[in-house]
Formats: structure tokens, sequence, C-alpha cells
């Protein structure tokens, strides 16, 4: 259906924004980063040397843009680390292991035992979560976010939602 993929004849088109070549002169089919209003943002932050800023932002975003994309409801009891175990699955591609790693970078800035990083790493990231996951077209209008939630999300939100009910809760 896509002529851009392997095997598949017809022109060669770039998305919005896009006009870097990729290996072998043909255009990418990614979108290019600088494209998206999120991730230029989160490049001024760092470049302007708000380091702690930048991957605070870049998490939420990602975060509320994975739920946004895949139509996910998450509790608001549910914690990062929950999320990132109950509700990422294979289908989400690169982001399974992207947001992670983010995650990672997230974390010690939030609990306030880092202000500073590995600014080019962080960049690096930046770039693939704006280029290879489903972040990259939230901000194509024409792109329609979905996809069917996985059976441990809906078992952990099933969870998160009856907690309060059962028998042996606070009392009130």
């Amino acid at each position: 259906m896509n002529p851009s993929q392997p095997g598949a004849k017809g022109p060669e088109t770039s998305p919005p924004g896009s006009t870097k070549p990729r290996a072998g002169g043909t255009t990418a089919d990614k979108p290019n980063p600088e494209s998206s209003p999120a991730f230029r943002e989160l490049r001024e932050l760092l470049d302007r040397g708000d380091y702690a800023g930048a991957v605070k932002r870049a998490y939420r975003n990602a975060f509320e843009g994975t739920v946004r994309a895949y139509g996910l409801t998450v509790p608001p009891s549910c914690t990062d680390r929950q999320f990132l175990s109950g509700f990422l699955r294979p289908d989400m591609g690169p982001l399974t292991t992207l947001l992670p790693q983010l995650y990672r970078l997230y974390e010690p800035v939030r609990f306030g035992t880092s202000e500073d990083g590995d600014r080019a790493a962080f960049r690096a990231l930046l770039e693939k979560l704006y280029s290879e996951t489903v972040l990259a077209r939230l901000q194509d209008p024409g792109y329609q976010p979905s996809g069917p939630r996985s059976p441990n999300a809906l078992a952990f939100e099933s969870e998160l939602s009856f907690r309060p009910f059962r028998k042996g809760g606070s009392s009130g």
C-alpha cells in the first residue's frame, strides 16, 4: 500500500518537513524531528541549558502522546513504572524500548538526584522518538491515532478500578 515500503513501486514522496535523503540517495520515509513543534521546543530548552526541564517535558510529552496515539485509558493512580510495565506492548514498535530509556533519564531528574546529564545522548534519543515512533505523526492533522489495547493493560485498569471497593481496604 505504501509506495516507500521495500518491494513496492511508485513515486517517492517526503513527509512534511523532511528534506534529508537516506543513505543510498532515496528520500526518508520517516518524519524529520525538526518538523515537530514538540521536538523543537525540547531542543530549545536543551540549547538554553535546561537539561532537567527538557527531560521532564520530554517524558510527559511522550507519555501523553503514547496514551493519545493508542487510545489508552490510564488510571490517575497509575505510576510511571506501572505504565511502562503494564501498557507498552510489542505492536508499539521502537516506543517499547525508547520510552523506558527516556524514563531512566527522567526519574533522577524528577526526584531531584540529577540536574544534568549526557546532552548528546538525550538529543539522540529525542531524535529517535520524533522520527521513528508514533510521536512523529501526532502533529500531522491527517493522522488518526488508534490501536487495540493490550490484555495486560485492560486487566491492570480493572484491578485499579475495583481496588477501593474490595474488603480489607481502608475504612471510611
